[in-house]
């Protein structure tokens, strides 16, 4: 079974005031499975990228923040 592979762009500024420049993610390798799809999943964030930024999830308000 092949896999294909993509260099993708998550479209992601983060923004640390209106003074600074955002910081933009680079392109990134990843690869389509369908294992993703069935389970109703566009996309999954690794720790691979996760480990650049901080990450706090707030499960009971379905929040989220992303810092750098």
């Amino acid at each position: 079974m092949t896999t294909e592979q993509y260099d993708i762009g998550i479209g992601l500024a983060i923004f640390a005031g209106t003074d600074e420049p955002p910081h933009l993610a680079r392109n990134l390798p990843v690869i389509a499975t369908p294992l993703v799809e069935h389970q109703g999943f566009h996309a999954l964030i690794g720790r691979d990228v996760l480990s650049r930024y901080v990450l706090i999830y707030n499960g009971v308000l379905g929040a989220y923040t992303l810092a750098f």
